[in-house]
């Protein structure tokens, strides 16, 4: 009796605690979302302005850019959700009262572009401009997981992808992984809470203008040229280059402090960032992270991207197989370089650059090895 009693206080118990847990997550999601979407506001000079979002890799959202001109505004990148554009859009009418006439994007990627719709709402004469090739992604079903997130059954994929990556960590216990736990867990528990209730109000918002391989804007004195100068993180990237300013905006071609390694071409992405190294600018605007003023990460970004290549080139030499490759590959120099040895850091440079981009490089030059 006693210890039926015990059981059944036990499942109480348990039930309490999971409602609560529930609660406080939902709770959380709902009241806390504006400092998800929050961003800090950088002045490059009078009339040019830096939204940008700490690091690393929580609730990703794009940097936007924002050029005031004597008669309107021209934004680049329009955030990464409908609530992170509304605040944006505030922030934009505290220091002018001009409106914005053109939103450019510089790649399809949906923390960079699930804000248009906000901008559209509120300046109805708006010209969403990107390369022809972003234009056409953005109608493809590699697009549409704001709706398959929304979804329960797709919601609790993504949750139980993350949960293996927790359990992984778990496993391993590398060196400071309780930070990287402390990191994986906020996400798990909140932030993808947070991230669900932007999608179910992301309408897919289309860009009305398309340029092939240069556009130029004038306003005034000022010239804004759009630049399509290779692939990049995607096909369809545009740089962004204010050339009396010696400002380059690169989208995620560039993303610090640990870079992107999903770029599928990552040969032609080297030389699409040679071609940005060559352009006259001394601020350079990142997809994420903090502005750099002068190219020096460009360039170290650059001589890993092709320090990399020689070193998976050699395991293929070698005979290294593509299963052992990620192992065989010896990267805790370039590592240190961008991490200095932070542990979250460290982790979302193996799972967001070394391993795809490694993997990558190695099937692209086993593939013209072959052909040879």
């Amino acid at each position: 009796m006693v210890n039926s009693r015990k059981k059944k206080g036990l499942k109480i118990s348990l039930s309490l605690t999971i409602l609560i847990n529930l609660i406080g997550i939902y709770s959380f999601a709902q009241n806390r979302i504006p400092e998800y979407f929050e961003y800090e506001m950088l002045k490059i000079t009078d009339s040019v302005y830096v939204f940008t979002r700490p690091m690393p890799f929580r609730v990703v959202q794009g940097n936007v850019t924002v050029i005031i001109n004597k008669k309107d505004v021209i934004v680049v990148d329009g955030g990464g959700s409908p609530d992170a554009a509304k605040i944006i859009i505030k922030k934009i009418k505290k220091i002018t009262s001009n409106p914005v006439r053109y939103l450019i994007i510089t790649h399809w990627h949906g923390d960079h572009a699930f804000g248009n719709q906000e901008f559209v709402k509120e300046y109805p004469g708006i010209e969403i401009i990107s390369s022809r090739f972003t234009r056409d992604y953005f109608v493809s079903p590699g697009l549409q997981y704001p709706v398959t997130f929304s979804q329960d059954k797709g919601f609790k994929e993504a949750l139980d992808r993350l949960d293996n990556l927790i359990k992984e960590v778990e496993i391993n216990k590398e060196s400071g992984y309780e930070k990287v736990l402390e990191n994986l867990n906020q996400k798990r528990n909140h932030d993808f809470y947070a991230i669900r209730g932007q999608y179910k109000k992301t309408i897919i918002t289309m860009p009305t203008c398309v340029f092939e391989d240069r556009m130029t804007i004038y306003r005034g004195g000022r010239e804004i040229s759009l630049l399509s100068l290779g692939f990049g993180d995607t096909q369809g990237d545009v740089f962004v280059h204010l050339p009396k300013e010696k400002i380059l905006i690169t989208g995620d071609a560039v993303v610090n402090p640990v870079p992107y390694g999903f770029s599928s071409e990552p040969l032609e992405w080297i030389q699409t960032l040679k071609k940005a190294s060559d352009l006259d600018a001394d601020v350079i605007v990142p997809g994420h992270g903090k502005v750099q003023y002068n190219k020096q990460y460009l360039i170290k970004l650059i001589e890993s991207l092709e320090a990399i290549q020689v070193k998976v080139k050699e395991a293929i030499d070698n005979g290294v197989k593509s299963e052992e490759i990620i192992d065989k590959i010896d990267l805790r120099n370039i590592e240190t370089e961008f991490t200095q040895q932070d542990p979250v850091l460290q982790f979302y440079f193996r799972l967001y650059f070394s391993k795809p981009l490694v993997t990558t490089l190695y099937d692209k030059l086993k593939s013209s090895a072959l052909k040879q």
